[in-house]
């Protein structure tokens, strides 16, 4: 992923070790040692550029990265379930957690402990804030939740026929959201009225991944492409096929210039687009 300085990547391995890159000196300048585990989870925070947070099955550890302050954990979560997803609230100091038994719970790492619980019926995919912190996107079997913080309830469903939801992100509008999962499309969807508002259909079946900056998506499935969208136009607007095997991460910079890819042939290749 990449930090907020966008001239820094960091990037989890599955021998547990997590190492940041230097993009501009095209060397890696540090490790850690952050499980024993494959690392599964790695995001870096949307606001704090030193704060990164990476997951295994069960053991969540938040670094930050500071120049002053290089390799120190700022604390350690272990959750008996296993972990899904997670997603850090743009304008605070809260993690929230999804894991298997379909609870989304909040971590406070400020104040050193848990702030809330939340118990949904069907199985939980993916979750995601939205850029003020008040709303979460929880991706499910055809459907999207929007869960409310406020008032600690989910208030919209965006129902998704056929589809179990593995994506989600929020649109550089407000109340835009964007969602890829089985059958190999994207959507952008407006809360406002809960109508669809656009839809790409690119060539693969699933959508693995997807990230989106101002009106840019780039998405990939179980292939080594990655392709750029205008989702606003819905065009096409370049496609990456370097890798010689399935990529398995994605990441495009805030402003939408640089896409970074990981894949198995064990190389990182970062691009303008």
């Amino acid at each position: 992923v990449f930090l907020k300085n966008n001239k820094e990547i960091s990037l989890g391995f599955s021998c547990g070790f997590i190492k940041v890159f230097d993009i501009i000196r095209k060397k890696y300048f540090f490790e850690l040692k952050s499980s024993n585990r494959k690392i599964l989870l790695l995001y870096s925070h949307p606001y704090l550029n030193s704060f990164i947070i990476s997951s295994d099955m069960h053991l969540s550890r938040l670094w930050n990265l500071s120049a002053d302050l290089r390799r120190v954990q700022i604390l350690s979560l272990f959750q008996n379930n296993k972990i899904i997803s997670c997603s850090f609230r743009s304008h605070g100091r809260i993690i929230d957690f999804s894991n298997s038994q379909n609870i989304v719970k909040s971590f406070d790492f400020e104040r050193q402990k848990w702030v809330s619980r939340h118990k949904f019926p069907t199985n939980i995919y993916c979750i995601k804030n939205n850029k003020n912190g008040r709303l979460l996107s929880i991706g499910k079997k055809e459907e999207i939740g929007i869960f409310d913080f406020r008032i600690s309830k989910q208030v919209l469903t965006i129902f998704s026929e056929k589809n179990s939801i593995l994506c989600t992100e929020w649109t550089h509008e407000e109340y835009g959201i964007a969602s890829s999962g089985t059958t190999g499309t994207i959507s952008i969807w407006d809360l406002r009225n809960n109508k669809k508002k656009n839809e790409i259909k690119f060539s693969e079946k699933v959508g693995v991944f997807l990230k989106i900056s101002t009106d840019l998506i780039v998405t990939s499935g179980f292939s080594n492409k990655a392709i750029v969208w205008n989702y606003e136009i819905n065009k096409k607007i370049r496609e990456f096929s370097e890798h010689n095997q399935k990529l398995t991460s994605l990441d495009l910079t805030w402003e939408g210039k640089k896409c970074c890819t990981t894949s198995l042939d064990k190389k990182i290749i970062i691009q303008e687009i």
